[in-house]
């Protein structure tokens, strides 16, 4: 540490030099020895001004911690080595044993230490490169922040971008130039939380064959009756819409397209491998895959719009672009326009999948945009999971595997879209073509989160959609995209090529979108987290999926899940209860923690199960499912995803009332206080879910089925929502311990049985779940 004081005496010299503020303070990393945890949360001081950054681990598997520490607190890491080395606690042992023993270097922060990007993507020293940069606005004014990094820049002589993106304590910006220039920048700066490596967009556009079919189109408009002005929209963050395509003017008017920067146009791009991307998406959105309804002479009514934010430009399209604020820049344009339309977000513009699951600032964004933290005005997002790369598609399934889940898809608020495909049928002019995937099964397109860190990222995607499938020959090999195996959608060229073929997770996005819209239109009150709750509630796999990805315990359902999430989402089931099954939805909420890292309320719904009914069917099978969805507030930043540092703000669960248990018993689970009255949490038999407890905590839906017997079912009739952890609870410094948790609860049971109307048996005697708060 006098090493320490004497690096920050130099920095203050320089800074005064400047004409910069000096005694600001110091960056400093403290390193493990390889392979021992490092109690980074003592490093956190946060009465003391002194700031834990960010956390990683290195190739050799030392953890290296990064602390912002004040000019005038260095004597308090002194004072706990001297208290290491001279005292003893009541056991015996050295103070700050566990802190102190586990570090093998304390050093002034280099621009690699506060790197947080894979170690492989770390350029070398004269290469000038755009860096994604982090800046804390721990105990300091945000636009004061912004104002000294420019002056340091300025001073270091390096480019930045003038667009900040603001998320909770953290401010990133995109700054251009060499490792020197940046660590010449932030020694002046004095609080640089991290630095990353800028994303470039990689989605992989193909352009297909193209065909006309305009009597077909002239037919489709003839027919099809435009949505009110009040209904909802599907706004498409792409790369513009061509609006004036004939299958979209009536329902994309020109005042609903818009640009994140208005020199772009708003207009779709005619060139360059993202060409028509927007106009195809907007069709999707729109009709859903085009082919049927081009066949079936049905007349066709709207429930929905679509509207369009450009959020790529079409000549700067490898520029370094700050995609979080881009999405929010263009979506306030879009609610400042219409600021009371109800609407659902589509994006299936991605990045690379280098985060692994872990957050970037982009989908930090996507997180606190969805969860309305500045606007108090939740959304909902969907994204598409990104593309395998074609080259892989010889080592399908192994290549939806390897192939993780894209930037910024891993965001938890947002429903992931990945692709399964039921397009086998290569036509007959490819006859050494065959399709690589079979009827039912994921498709080779799809991306999945198998890979990631399984304790501490989201499971993703939450559902699948139609994408398509892809053809290879085997001698020699090649794969291809086919007009056969690919969805009909509206074509960006009006002239040439109004109907194109579509495929990828891009084309599945799109219609989860439509999905999306088409639930909002019918229920216009409910809430996001209401509409995402319904949809992945009415998702199931097929038989295919099942037999792709088989398993029975734990490490092997997650594996299904990581690569088909909760599987095909049927909209005929989320809009209507069939005659012999029954759906009960909540709207609720509750304040999950108090102060004093404290549980506070969790509540417990009364299901309303007629009793004696139910007893009366005795064995008949019953499957009941449960969906609870919640939108998190995120905490930016990597700084070791645990406690107060954890990245959702909280998290929820549910435990049913088990068999054979009283009210008593089943409260008792919850709360110690009724332990303590001699009440047994333990009794009665547990129920089986299919993923359980383990598989609950992987993101911020949950979605479960449990088999049983009417019996059964009139025994587990009550369920009680509870919170669990979340930096809510352990960060003090944020003062949030006392936020509102809004969330929906989604039930539904069935049975096989063709000679029991669970719909009349039950609906009739009541509307809505009854609901109990509780306080812990």
């Amino acid at each position: 540490m006098n090493a320490v004081e004497h690096a920050k005496q130099q920095i203050n010299s320089k800074r005064q030099s400047k004409n910069l503020p000096a005694n600001i303070g110091i960056v400093v990393e403290f390193e493990s020895f390889p392979a021992f945890d490092l109690i980074y949360e003592s490093l956190d001081a946060y009465r003391s001004g002194i700031e834990l950054l960010s956390v990683k681990e290195n190739n050799t598997g030392a953890t290296i911690a990064s602390v912002f520490i004040p000019d005038n607190k260095i004597s308090f890491f002194l004072r706990k080595i001297d208290s290491y080395i001279n005292r003893d606690d009541r056991f015996g042992n050295a103070v700050g044993k566990n802190l102190i023993e586990g570090i093998s270097n304390i050093q002034r922060a280099t621009i690699k230490g506060l790197w947080t990007d894979s170690e492989e993507l770390f350029p070398d020293t004269t290469t000038p490169i755009w860096w994604e940069v982090w800046l804390s606005t721990f105990n300091r004014l945000p636009n004061d922040v912004i104002s000294h990094f420019k002056a340091c820049a300025n001073i270091a002589r390096i480019e930045y971008q003038d667009d900040f993106l603001h998320l909770k304590d953290r401010i990133v910006v995109l700054v251009h130039g060499t490792i020197n220039e940046l660590s010449e920048c932030s020694e002046l700066f004095g609080f640089m939380a991290e630095v990353r490596k800028a994303k470039d967009t990689a989605e992989s556009i193909t352009q297909l064959a193209t065909f006309e079919q305009s009597e077909f189109i002239n037919d489709l408009i003839n027919r099809t009756q435009p949505a009110g002005d009040e209904s909802p929209a599907v706004c498409i963050l792409d790369t513009g819409v061509n609006y004036g395509h004939s299958l979209l003017r009536d329902h994309l008017l020109d005042d609903k397209v818009f640009a994140y920067n208005d020199d772009w146009g708003v207009t779709d791009h005619n060139i360059g491998a993202f060409a028509g991307h927007g106009t195809r998406m907007a069709g999707l959105a729109l009709y859903g895959d085009l082919t049927p309804l081009m066949a079936s002479g049905e007349p066709l009514s709207m429930e929905h719009h679509v509207e369009s934010v450009k959020i790529l430009p079409e000549n700067e399209a490898n520029d370094p672009l700050l995609y979080g604020q881009i999405v929010r820049g263009g979506i306030e344009k879009v609610n400042t326009a219409s600021p009371y339309k109800n609407r659902v977000y589509s994006m299936a513009v991605t990045a690379d999948d280098r985060d692994r699951g872990y957050a970037s600032s982009w989908s930090t964004a996507i997180d606190r945009l969805t969860a309305g933290v500045d606007d108090n005005n939740p959304k909902l997002m969907f994204i598409s999971a990104g593309n395998v790369d074609p080259e892989n598609y010889c080592e399908y399934p192994r290549s939806c595997t390897s192939s993780s889940v894209k930037d910024p898809a891993q965001a938890w608020n947002a429903v992931t879209v990945g692709a399964f495909t039921n397009f086998c049928s290569v036509s007959d002019q490819y006859p050494e073509y065959v399709p690589i995937a079979r009827t039912g099964e994921l498709s080779p397109t799809s991306c999945s989160s198998a890979e990631w860190d399984k304790s501490n990222t989201p499971i993703k995607p939450d559902i699948v959609m139609e994408g398509g499938n892809i053809a290879e020959q085997k001698k020699p090999y090649f794969s291809t995209q086919l007009d056969s195996l690919s969805l009909l959608t509206t074509g960006h060229d009006v002239a040439n090529a109004p109907l194109v073929p579509v495929c990828e997770t891009s084309a599945a996005v799109s219609q989860a979108a439509r999905y999306g819209a088409i639930i909002q239109a019918r229920y216009p009150l409910y809430r996001p987290e209401t509409i995402r709750a319904l949809l992945i509630h009415s998702a199931n796999w097929t038989d295919e999926m099942k037999s792709q990805f088989p398993g029975t315990n734990k490490e092997e359902k997650e594996n299904l899940l990581r690569h088909c999430g909760y599987g095909v989402p049927n909209i005929n089931r989320a809009l209507y209860c069939a005659s012999n099954d029954l759906t009960l939805v909540a709207e609720s909420e509750l304040v999950p923690f108090k102060r004093g890292d404290h549980f506070n309320e969790w509540n417990v719904h009364h299901l309303p199960w007629p009793v004696e009914e139910l007893y009366a069917l005795a064995d008949t099978e019953i499957e009941m499912k449960v969906t609870l969805s919640y939108f998190i507030d995120a905490l930016p930043g990597r700084r070791g995803y645990h406690g107060k540092f954890s990245y959702p703000s909280h998290r929820l669960g549910f435990k049913l009332k088990r068999v054979g248990q009283t009210q008593d018993g089943f409260l008792a689970r919850q709360n110690g206080y009724l332990v303590d009255r001699g009440i047994d949490p333990i009794e009665g038999q547990r129920h089986d879910w299919f993923l359980g407890n383990q598989l609950h905590t992987r993101g911020s839906i949950i979605s479960d089925t449990w088999k049983g017997s009417a019996f059964e079912l009139a025994e587990s009739n009550s369920l009680v929502v509870f919170p669990k952890g979340g930096w809510w609870r352990k960060c003090l410094k944020q003062r949030c311990y006392d936020n509102i948790a809004r969330y929906s609860l989604v039930i539904s049971i069935s049975t096989p049985s063709e000679d029991v109307d669970l719909y009349n048996l039950i609906s009739s005697q009541i509307e809505v779940m009854s609901e109990t708060e509780i306080n812990i």
